[in-house]
């Protein structure tokens, strides 16, 4: 996977011991994503700089250690290699290798139900996991409507769902974001009321 990464993923957190360990890094199962069709690989960061790598179905141990900032070196087949981490919230990891524009990702498997082996497993995980988000979060957010030139507002989606149901509006009325100034992003109602 190359550098365009950051272009699908803009909001990359850099991995900061102090925050992303305890919580975010060991003992979690982390599916590596390249290659998946052909084989799964976990790789699970444990204390005292274990790390276990599941290759399908072989457990090979090696080690990692803490370098500074979000370096991690870790012991492969090929010898010691200098990665910097990267994270897009608590599910997704990003791993560079030093030198290199290469990255390779991981899928945070430990709190899902079920386990991700191939590219459809993932593409499930990921609109489980973020659909699901957008829509929680679109749910809560406001919105003002325009409706014969007026503008009313802010409502939340289910506000809205409810004057759409009651005849009191229609759902070809476009609406803004309350973090917009205009409507030029031509949103209707029937947008929202889609992804929820």
């Amino acid at each position: 996977m190359n550098s365009s990464i950051f272009q699908i993923l803009p909001t990359l957190e850099p991995f900061d011991y102090s925050q992303h360990f305890e919580g975010q890094f060991k003992d979690k199962e982390w599916v590596l994503i390249n290659g998946i069709n052909d084989k799964k690989v976990t790789y699970i960061f444990k204390p005292n700089n274990v790390l276990k790598i599941v290759d399908s179905g072989t457990t090979i141990k090696t080690t990692w250690s803490f370098i500074n900032s979000n370096f991690l070196s870790i012991q492969s087949e090929d010898g010691i290699q200098l990665v910097k981490i990267y994270y897009k919230g608590q599910d997704m990891m990003v791993m560079n290798q030093r030198g290199s524009d290469d990255y390779v990702m991981f899928v945070n498997q430990t709190n899902y139900d079920e386990d991700l082996e191939t590219e459809e497993d993932l593409r499930r995980f990921l609109h489980k996991k973020y659909v699901q988000r957008a829509s929680e979060l679109i749910k809560k957010h406001q919105f003002y409507y325009i409706q014969n030139s007026e503008e009313f507002g802010p409502f939340t989606v289910e506000e809205l769902n409810i004057k759409v149901q009651k005849d009191e509006l229609s759902h070809h009325c476009f609406v803004r974001d309350i973090n917009e100034d205009d409507y030029s992003s031509r949103l209707r109602i029937r947008d929202l009321l889609r992804e929820i």
